[in-house]
């Protein structure tokens, strides 16, 4: 019994003073990190890499919704012309009810289609935003994370009262989870977010481009680049407009809807709902695997 219990008091003392060792060696990390002398370590484990992609990423998008929204808006300005009492005469009354409540439909699907698309840029606006702020608080918190769970380990080590390494618990576990969110879940959620765009929705977005360049080619060849309805009107090329627009009208309308869709699709699907998901699956996963950590 008293060759067990040495054999235990051996193994307590080692797991003592590898807790001391651990700890002095994370609490001298912290310090160091503040210096920079570590930055390059954290440019070759990929930080920098990724960072560059996600805004490559980012950059891509808001450009492609900018060309969008250029182009559906010159759409809805040809619509709204044709369909503006400034003209001097009531189009939809001179043709079939039908046809006016077609127009009206066409412009209300057009200013969701703007909708959605200002939405995705406002909400790349905001993933960008947390993408700079994790960028630039990341190693800053780092520091504080290994300074917060060095102490914790030395205060284990040293068997220090309970109520301060519960406090150093809280800290280090603060501080971890802090350095995951801005270092792992909010750049990788954007980083699957641009994977699932190019790899498993390209076809859905290559789709999209071509029927907007088609609606835009089919409804907008007859617009002029008058800067009012009335010079619509002295130019005579609002009626010839009205025909053209009005001609397979309801086809116009199925593709404006289809656009529509598409676009909510992919503001709600890559500006929102991936990084989201990703981010709460990593959030879940880290909690659990950092509250075992702290823990022990």
């Amino acid at each position: 019994m008293s060759l067990l219990k040495t054999e235990n008091d051996v193994a307590r003392e080692i797991e003592i003073g590898m807790q001391l060792i651990l700890g002095i060696a994370l609490f001298v990390v912290g310090l160091v990190w503040f210096t920079g002398v570590l930055d390059p370590l954290a440019q070759f484990l990929g930080g920098q890499q990724l960072n560059e992609s996600n805004q490559a990423y980012i950059q891509s998008v808001q450009a492609g919704a900018v060309k969008e929204l250029a182009t559906l808006g010159a759409i809805l300005a040809v619509v709204d012309v044709v369909s503006s009492v400034e003209l001097g005469f009531n189009f939809v009354a001179s043709a079939n009810v039908s046809v006016g409540h077609a127009i009206h439909s066409l412009g209300l699907l057009l200013n969701q289609g703007v909708d959605a698309l200002v939405l995705s840029t406002a909400a790349f606006e905001v993933l960008t935003f947390l993408l700079a702020i994790s960028n630039a608080v990341s190693g800053t918190i780092f520091a504080f994370a290994m300074i917060g769970l060095g102490l914790l380990l030395i205060a284990r080590g040293m068997g220090a009262e309970a109520k301060l390494t519960a406090l150093l618990e809280d800290v280090a576990f603060i501080a971890i989870a802090l350095f995951l969110f801005t270092y792992i879940i909010v750049p990788y959620s954007i980083q699957i977010s641009a994977w699932s765009s190019l790899e498993i929705t390209h076809a859905l977005h290559t789709s999209t481009r071509e029927g907007l360049a088609a609606l835009h080619s089919d409804i907008v060849e007859r617009a002029t680049d008058a800067s009012s309805a009335k010079e619509w009107v002295k130019k005579g090329t609002a009626l010839s407009a009205f025909d053209h627009l009005s001609n397979d009208l309801t086809q116009k309308v199925e593709a404006a809807g289809s656009l529509v869709w598409s676009f909510w699709a992919r503001v709600l699907t890559h500006a929102i709902l991936v990084p989201l998901f990703v981010g709460l699956v990593l959030k879940l996963v880290l909690h659990r695997v950092l509250k075992f950590v702290v823990s022990q």
